[in-house]
């Protein structure tokens, strides 16, 4: 009885042991994924960004107006469609829509874990599988942590934007992929490339890996998958809308200058993002270990070497070589050296070491950056100006923010605003003026450089003179902490 007994205690305990290796490494995934959002929820809050322009366009989207047609929009249309179905569940005047790109990290990071692991194999949990399986589970948890605690994971998931969308499509692709799930993985892509044109970089790499690893019928099947559907969608819109789509998506950037420094933002890129050291040379040993990993490296390099020559280019649109880094390097590894225990070790190391780091400057450098502080304010001033029913017009980084919160439509539909496309010609500050003028528009909101009484710089939003001239300054509210402006004007223009 007492033998039994033994026996029994004894493969209760092995089945514990069993049961904590194999599931050591979600929960240590879940644990990170809990801290990583509950240090970006304690910072949540509206910020000046782009991201409005794009919940804004969902609203018209959701109200039956056309991209191209009703309002300007230089992408395939996937993305206010998106927003449209969110804001319609969710509320227009809620903070989801600035949450959403958290969720979406999220999701990202159980990709790279299921992606790493499913590359780099499981093991069986037994004597010496079970340090394989140790391996293979610290490298996928350190894979999918590097992506969240980089820089680019902390500083880019505050607003909505197309690249998260991207990098979630494109990573789910690939998961498909590993599951010879062609079909599946094409229309991911083309998804990817319906939110955004640059995405056709993104499918250029997945289908090029695939053909460099000799695997042609799967990378005809996957172009093919990507092409229909991206082509379909945009012929329709073609049809409907006309010559717009074609002019906005495709022609309206060609030979502009980009108004961006782009030497600045990759600077600021290898400045922050410190993890792409360690995996560059990780990297770097493997393949030269192992070539035929070759590759599921040349996505990433394509990747990197496209975005140092794009001339548009912001830090935002980094965010998925972060991804796709992970991922390879992470399965690179565990092919390389066959899941040891010691590589893995190395690499956890590395992404805790470049994570801190990483967590440190955020908290220092952006975690309040460009909050909006008084939004209520904003919101109660712009409504005593206007009558329900009137519009509104000013800086697209905060004017269709406030526009939702105080229900008035933005005049015309000018929704995205945004100072490069001054810069490069799109936007017309004179014509521009008289339309506010003739519409007798009465709330403008402007960013700008206050010192004291005395306003010492405006964003190009319209003219200066037309503002000094037609339009006095209501209310100034400071803006404690941004990149390049201290204060929002509001201007009544009814002189």
């Amino acid at each position: 009885m007492a033998a039994a007994a033994g026996t029994d205690a004894a493969r209760w305990r092995a089945g514990l042991r069993a049961a904590a290796v194999r599931h050591a490494a979600p929960l240590v995934l879940l644990a990170a994924l809990v801290a990583w959002l509950a240090l970006k929820a304690a910072a949540l809050g509206h910020r000046f960004s782009d991201g409005h322009v794009y919940t804004y366009m969902g609203y018209l989207v959701a109200g039956g107006e056309l991209p191209y047609r009703d309002f300007y929009y230089s992408s395939p249309p996937l993305l206010p469609y998106l927003l449209a179905v969110i804001g319609t569940l969710a509320g227009w005047t809620s903070r989801v829509p600035d949450a959403v790109p958290m969720a979406l990290a999220a999701v990202d990071a159980l990709l790279v874990y299921l992606l790493v692991t499913r590359l780099g194999g499981a093991g069986d949990g037994h004597g010496p599988g079970r340090d394989r399986r140790s391996a293979v589970g610290i490298t996928a948890v350190a894979s999918a942590t590097m992506l969240l605690f980089s820089y680019a994971g902390l500083a880019t998931t505050d607003f909505a934007s197309d690249v998260h969308w991207i990098t979630t499509l494109t990573l789910a692709a690939m998961l498909a992929a590993t599951h010879a799930r062609w079909a599946v993985a094409g229309v991911l892509l083309s998804l990817a490339l319906l939110t955004k044109l640059y995405a056709a970089m993104i499918v250029v790499g997945f289908v090029g890996a695939l053909l460099l690893a000799r695997r042609f019928g799967p990378a005809l099947r996957v172009g093919a998958w990507t092409a229909l559907p991206f082509l379909a969608v945009m012929a329709i819109m073609t049809a409907v809308v006309g010559k717009p789509v074609i002019e906005q998506v495709l022609l309206n950037n060609l030979g502009r200058p980009a108004g961006i420094d782009n030497a600045a933002i990759l600077a600021f890129f290898a400045g922050h993002d410190l993890w792409i050291y360690p995996a560059a040379a990780l990297l770097a040993i493997a393949v030269l270990r192992a070539p035929a990993l070759r590759p599921c490296v040349f996505p990433v390099v394509l990747y990197a070497a496209f975005m140092a020559g794009y001339p548009d280019v912001y830090y935002l649109y980094l965010k998925p070589l972060v991804a796709y880094a992970a991922v390879a390097v992470g399965a690179a590894s565990l092919r390389a050296w066959g899941a040891d225990l010691r590589i893995a070790l190395l690499w956890a190391a590395a992404t805790a070491v470049t994570g801190s780091l990483a967590v440190a400057a955020w908290q220092d450098e952006q975690r309040d950056t460009s909050k909006i502080d008084d939004l209520d304010g904003m919101v109660a001033t712009v409504r005593t100006l206007t009558s329900p029913g009137e519009a509104i017009y000013g800086d697209s980084t905060l004017t269709p923010l406030v526009a939702l919160e105080a229900d008035r439509p933005i005049f015309r539909n000018h929704v995205d605003t945004n100072d490069k496309f001054v810069t490069q010609g799109l936007v017309d500050l004179e014509q521009r003026a008289a339309e506010i003028a003739a519409g007798e528009v009465k709330a403008v909101l402007v960013r700008g450089l206050v010192d004291g009484d005395r306003l010492v710089a405006l964003f190009p939003t319209l003219p200066a003179d037309f503002l000094s001239e037609r339009c006095r300054v209501v209310r100034t509210f400071p803006i404690r902490r941004d990149y390049s402006a201290n204060a929002v004007i509001i201007w009544r223009c009814d002189r």
